[in-house]
């Protein structure tokens, strides 16, 4: 069998950040204040030179409302990446929020 060209990297970006898990009637705004301020704040590129000028593909488990592959991208934009990508496994069923 034939081996992927692709380069994978598990752990190009790191967030030194616990559960920001938020729950309740205001969930999502509570969930849209974490990304653009805790979240974004703490997400870091390991290595910045293996993102610049590259297209990157995020493979993320479950999308809720995207603010955390938003601010993900985001992340490996300001690093250098010139474009990014996402493919998900699953979609939380739309509440109509």
């Amino acid at each position: 069998m034939r081996e992927p060209r692709l380069p994978f990297r598990r752990s190009l970006l790191h967030a030194g950040l616990g559960d920001l898990d938020a729950h309740g009637p205001d969930a999502w705004k509570q969930r849209k204040t974490i990304a653009e301020g805790p979240l974004r704040a703490a997400l870091n590129v390991n290595d910045a030179a293996s993102v610049a000028g590259k297209r990157i593909l995020i493979v993320d488990d479950v999308f809720t409302e995207g603010f955390t592959i938003r601010e993900v991208a985001r992340s490996l934009i300001l690093a250098g990446a010139v474009e990014v990508s996402e493919v998900v496994l699953a979609r939380e069923p739309w509440k109509g929020e």
